[in-house]
């Protein structure tokens, strides 16, 4: 029973103040404090019967979407390509007391599968005019480092890099918010908090029309300028 949880959106309903970012901070603690442990209780009964290692990707929608994607069997070679998957995809009904999507520990994410003979990829530069980023959100934070990619990073995690990481987006395939470093855009991944990557191999135009999927999708009401 998450009473706190519940306690708190209906809180937060009440006083209609979505744009704050202080209640994204506390959904953030309630979500590690409350949903987690009771997801990683419910796990452990349910996988008791499984006798392959796997790694799960569960991703959640408050609008009723649920699917889940685990990985069996899966080994890597030296490389840090992975040898021998087996994996499925499967999009569920939502139950009425779902939470939303949140890190159930720390296995990795699943591999990217690139074609073949693809080599490491150096990540994009941007050269021409208009290659800086600035972001203002509806309280007035502003952010402008002086190159895109430093403006873009420093977004997601004033966001959240849970709550972007739970949106499922991604670039070349590769998450756009990842525990792992995929083997061919390694290099684009720029290293941030709590072992976690964010994938920057796009132009500032793509930078900027990104932040603007992540402020939709999540009601923040961000002023995403290229300057």
């Amino acid at each position: 029973m998450m009473s706190k949880l519940t306690d708190f959106y209906a809180h937060k309903a009440a006083l209609n103040e979505q744009n704050d970012p202080r209640w994204e901070q506390m959904e953030d603690q309630l979500l590690k404090e409350e949903l987690l442990p009771e997801i990683i209780d419910h796990l452990k009964t349910v996988l008791s019967k499984v006798k392959s290692p796997l790694v799960l990707n569960i991703n959640y929608s408050p609008s009723g979407e649920l699917s889940v994607m685990f990985t069996r069997n899966c080994i890597f070679s030296s490389a840090g390509k992975c040898e021998s998957v087996d994996s499925i995809v499967m999009p569920q009904p939502t139950p009425e007391d779902s939470s939303t999507e949140t890190e159930l520990s720390h296995n990795p994410d699943p591999p990217v599968e690139h074609r073949e003979g693809a080599e490491h990829t150096k990540p994009v530069v941007n050269r021409a005019a208009g290659t800086m980023l600035r972001v203002t959100f509806p309280d007035g934070t502003m952010i402008a480092e002086p190159s895109g990619t430093r403006t873009f990073v420093k977004c997601i995690e004033h966001i959240g890099l849970q709550r972007v990481r739970g949106l499922g987006l991604t670039l070349c395939k590769v998450p756009l918010v990842s525990n792992t470093q995929d083997w061919k855009y390694n290099s684009a991944q720029i290293p941030v908090e709590d072992g976690l990557y964010v994938m920057t191999h796009s132009n500032t135009k793509q930078k900027a029309q990104i932040l603007e999927k992540i402020s939709d999708q999540l009601h923040l009401g961000l002023k995403v300028e290229i300057i």
